[in-house]
């Protein structure tokens, strides 16, 4: 269980590439947090993330409208009863298969889910920020040898979890903190 939950939970707080170029740039750490601790705080951020209120965001509107327009759309026209004998596709179905996909097209489902996962991404980082965590930026030493480690492994937790503990380490590679607007 606490393994399954690891490979979870990672996200909060380190992101977990494959290769050392893309190993994370950054993660986040609290001086003198017990390595117990260190993963209960990320499963409690990374479950508020998760279940971030995403209702009224825009991402959330706009893929409803587009929802609402295609079915819509599938509602208002019956198929063919008779197949077309020759196996030529029936013009009436590729022309709903392409208002289908523009209606796709146009809710830019890459950026609408980008919006989704930065209000994931903000809410675990305030959940870490509340509970003392400060950001940090990894040498390119660290990035080296944390992606040398196994995905999921104890050695890739344990390894995180003495960076992001380390008050020398916080101290002399921190990312500041943005202000916010007023």
């Amino acid at each position: 269980m606490r393994r399954a939950l690891l490979l979870v939970l990672s996200p909060a707080l380190a992101a977990i590439p494959s290769t050392a170029a893309d190993a994370p740039a950054q993660s986040w750490g609290k001086a003198g947090v017990s390595f117990d601790a260190y993963l209960a705080d990320a499963r409690v951020c990374a479950s508020r993330g998760w279940n971030a209120d995403i209702e009224d965001t825009e991402a959330v509107k706009v893929f409803r409208e587009g929802t609402n327009r295609i079915e819509s759309l599938i509602g208002t026209t019956a198929a063919p009863a008779i197949p077309d004998p020759s196996g030529m596709p029936d013009p009436a179905v590729l022309g709903r298969q392409a208002q289908i996909a523009r209606i796709v097209e146009g809710t830019r489902p890459r950026q609408r889910f980008a919006e989704v996962r930065g209000v994931q991404l903000g809410t675990v980082e305030r959940c870490l920020t509340e509970r003392g965590y400060v950001r940090f930026q990894l040498t390119a030493d660290q990035r080296k040898r944390l992606a040398a480690l196994p995905h999921g492994s104890d050695a890739r937790r344990a390894y995180l979890h003495a960076l992001a503990s380390d008050a020398k380490v916080l101290a002399a590679q921190p990312i500041p903190v943005p202000a916010s607007p007023r």
